[in-house]
């Protein structure tokens, strides 16, 4: 009587397990416990039902575990994921807020980090954008060819003092 594994098996450091397909089920009556609290006798080796007494085969609570984590996982993975989303908003949240404060001051305009003048909302601010990678490159280059402009300027030697003469 051999099963196929089923396509996704799970891993635990290096144990491996996967389901094979059930050729029968057997469903549990309306009325039945659902064994949700399990004790493990060491010394028999048996494991039985907090809740109802009876004894439970080894097969079956180690596979009542081992689907309780998979649900498990499968929640902090929908967390994690809803942790990031909110995470990126909370971002973009403080991002506008303190581009709505540069705007609302009296006396003083947002700067332009790059050229230090001021921008002004007759600029157009926002009306057009570039691709962020390009423009990550093109910073780096910048960046790198004014590196190499202090470099090339640096004086080879140290400077000296002009020849003075006294006039009388």
């Amino acid at each position: 009587m051999s099963s196929e594994p089923t396509d996704n098996p799970l891993q635990f450091g290096e144990i491996v397990v996967s389901f094979a397909e059930a050729k029968f089920r057997y469903g549990a009556r309306k009325n039945d416990c659902p064994h949700d609290k399990l004790l493990l006798d060491d010394h028999g080796e048996i494991v039985e039902c907090g809740d109802c007494k009876k004894q439970v085969g080894t097969y079956w609570a180690f596979s009542k575990v081992l689907q309780g984590i998979i649900t498990k996982n499968e929640k902090l993975l929908q967390e994690r994921r809803a942790l990031k989303t909110d995470r990126e908003t909370v971002i973009h949240t403080a991002a506008a807020k303190r581009v709505e404060e540069a705007w609302r001051r009296r006396k003083h305009a947002p700067m332009c980090p790059h050229c230090s003048r001021g921008i002004f909302a007759t600029d157009g601010f926002g009306g057009s954008s570039i691709d962020k990678d390009f423009e990550l490159a093109r910073r780096a280059r910048e960046i790198e060819e004014r590196r190499a402009k202090r470099e090339s300027n640096a004086p080879t030697q140290p400077p000296t003092a002009p020849n003075l003469r006294v006039i009388s």
